[in-house]
């Protein structure tokens, strides 16, 4: 995963297995990144709520 932090560019690699355990689906990510959000700290990508009914 690839992406911008203002003029600053990060990277955190995650394999397919890795993405499969935490139930990513793969396609949504690559089409949708938007939809998804990134823990560093975890090392885990989630599904994001922004945007969501979840109140």
């Amino acid at each position: 995963m690839d992406w911008m932090d203002g003029k600053h560019k990060h990277n955190e690699h995650f394999s397919f297995p890795e993405l499969t355990s935490m139930r990513i689906p793969v396609q949504d990510l690559i089409s949708n990144p938007e939809l998804f959000r990134i823990d560093l700290q975890e090392h885990k990508i989630y599904i994001s709520q922004v945007g969501r009914s979840s109140y």
